[in-house]
């Protein structure tokens, strides 16, 4: 815990000279996986790079928004790597640690055993023993309703409903939703086709709980609509649900691999944020301390600082609520027996514990939200987003 608290992602690479510096734009360089890299070469200048001997400057290309060269080097080799670039006499060399997309990476071992969910979240049977699944790609639009339906391929709906960006750009609210397995999780990346306004909002989900599953999760758990109708990518993973594992450690690598794919496949983003409440609060709070750097804000809700401390409390609410829902009490009554079943003064302090249970404070003061707790939230996140969004 204290090794990753130094931690500092996206870290510079190691310099040959000043006046040619690589860069690992998509994770540290010692923290590598799948295989590949985003990789900047600063200043951008005719280069010659090389991975482990093997010439792979092909792969640069000018950025202009970045004023840099940038590539995705492919083919690393698991374990170490070097790449080497040359220009104008000078040399910088990056030292590169590949891990596997299964991981682990920082986590430890995986926890075993673990069935997969792959089939029950539309993603086909699991290729290997860590529940592995080729990426899906699926499109959704939001109806003049206000629902999320399907959208098949060359499909062109009439009820389709416009949305307007944080930048101002109105289109189709059509959303892509990539699906897949990284970190044997099952993760969601979703953006608004053709329209995405260069910022990420990461979604946790809260609970505390062990399970031996992977979690199932169709696409449409990518749509998050506060998020996706202003022009945000918006991610998720079973990993990231702390009621599917509670493990902030596992929850901060789920994120690193993730958001290391996300940033490899549509670029780097100017600033991701987190969102989620309860154990969503725990994961970004511990994330952002513990991994810095993987998130840049935080949108937090019900919150604790971490799961320790916080279950106590939550392992009463159960009984506590048993009991009270069970016949009447006067608090006035001083000393008298409620029930048969506990005096007055110890069922004020039962009640305060009961006023911090998820379910009565999600339930009865939240408008009566009935479980889906995120959607309580989603109004104060529409108008928080809108103002981050400039």
């Amino acid at each position: 815990m204290h090794l990753l608290r130094t931690l500092c992602f996206f870290a510079a690479a190691t310099v040959g000279t000043p006046t040619l510096v690589m860069t690992s734009l998509s994770s540290r360089p010692d923290m590598v996986s799948g295989g590949d890299a985003l990789v900047e070469i600063r200043p951008s200048q005719r280069v010659e790079v090389k991975l482990n001997g093997r010439d792979v400057s092909q792969a640069f290309r000018e950025d202009a928004r970045r004023g840099s060269l940038v590539g995705l080097v492919e083919g690393l080799r698991i374990g170490g790597n070097t790449l080497v670039a040359k220009a104008a006499g000078h040399t910088a060399t990056l030292d590169l640690i590949n891990h596997p997309l299964t991981g682990p990476i920082v986590s430890g071992e995986h926890l075993k055993p673990f069935v997969c969910n792959t089939e029950e979240s539309g993603l086909g049977p699991a290729l290997d023993a860590d529940c592995s699944a080729a990426a899906k790609i699926e499109y959704f639009y939001k109806t003049q309703e206000g629902k999320f339906q399907p959208l098949l391929p060359g499909a062109h709906p009439e009820n389709v409903v416009q949305t307007t960006t944080t930048e101002g750009k109105t289109v189709p609210y059509v959303v892509k939703v990539e699906s897949g397995t990284i970190n044997r999780a099952i993760y969601h990346i979703a953006m608004l086709e053709g329209a995405w306004n260069q910022r990420l909002v990461y979604t946790f989900g809260g609970g505390c709980g062990t399970n031996y599953t992977q979690g199932k999760s169709p696409a449409v758990n990518g749509l998050f609509d506060p998020a996706l109708s202003r022009g945000f990518a918006h991610i998720t993973s079973t990993q990231n649900v702390m009621q599917q594992h509670c493990n902030d450690n596992l929850s901060g690598e789920a994120v690193m691999m993730i958001k290391e794919h996300f940033i490899k496949t549509y670029g780097v983003p100017k600033w991701t944020m987190g969102f989620g409440g309860s154990g969503g609060s725990i994961q970004q709070l511990l994330i952002a301390q513990n991994f810095p750097g993987l998130l840049d804000g935080l949108l937090p809700s019900l919150t604790y600082p971490d799961s320790i401390s916080t279950r106590p409390d939550v392992t009463d609410c159960q009984p506590a609520d048993a009991v009270l829902r069970q016949g009447s009490c006067d608090l006035d009554q001083g000393e008298a027996d409620c029930g048969g079943r506990l005096h007055a003064r110890h069922v004020r302090g039962l009640e305060s514990q009961l006023y911090r249970c998820h379910r009565r404070f999600f339930c009865q003061r939240m408008r009566h939200c009935a479980g889906a707790c995120l959607r309580c939230g989603e109004e104060p996140t529409r108008r928080a987003l809108h103002r981050l969004g400039h």
